[in-house]
């Protein structure tokens, strides 16, 4: 069975929920950063790790979430063929797990950072330009959030109701 393991605070959300939208069996571990538990997995302690049943890994958000859209076609989650079609969801995908969750470190884990408490509050102010270019209307142009080959019910469209949110 496919099992990702995940963290609290990495990047382990995208990878998640896409796992769920498949649907198909899969079970999720969570493990410490630099627990034994993870290092005995991954040596890199890299979060999230998807491992197959033969033992292969895979890190990095955006290639698992590109590896599960193709290993599971049924759910209409991949891109279309064309390179360009290609290119574009690999961008969003990019888009989402680096530039936006980077944007919200310094609001979670200030600490990381600095001992000012007022830190988060301040981290909030400067990370709204990230996300200030993103006109409304691109959405509709991902295709995992119903552009041309998504499918909006996936992505919690009008006929779903919302994003769901993993169980496990």
């Amino acid at each position: 069975m496919t099992t990702l393991y995940y963290a609290t605070g990495a990047c382990s959300l995208a990878p998640h929920i896409v796992l769920e939208w498949i649907g198909a069996p899969y079970e999720a571990v969570k493990v410490q950063f630099g627990s034994q538990e993870l290092l005995a997995v991954n040596p890199a302690g890299a979060v999230p790790t998807l491992r197959e049943d033969d033992g292969w890994l895979l890190t990095q958000a955006g290639a698992i979430v590109d590896y599960l859209t193709r290993k599971h076609p049924e759910a209409g989650l991949a891109s279309g063929s064309s390179l360009r079609e290609q290119a574009e969801a690999h961008r969003w995908s990019c888009f989402l797990t680096s530039d936006v969750h980077a944007a919200f470190w310094p609001i979670f884990l200030s600490a990381r950072y600095t001992t000012d408490e007022s830190a988060p509050r301040h981290a909030t102010r400067s990370s709204r330009p990230a996300m200030h270019w993103w006109p409304s209307s691109s959405a509709s142009s991902m295709p995992i959030c119903g552009g041309a080959t998504g499918s909006s019910a996936r992505a919690g469209g009008s006929d779903q109701g919302s994003t769901p949110t993993p169980s496990r």
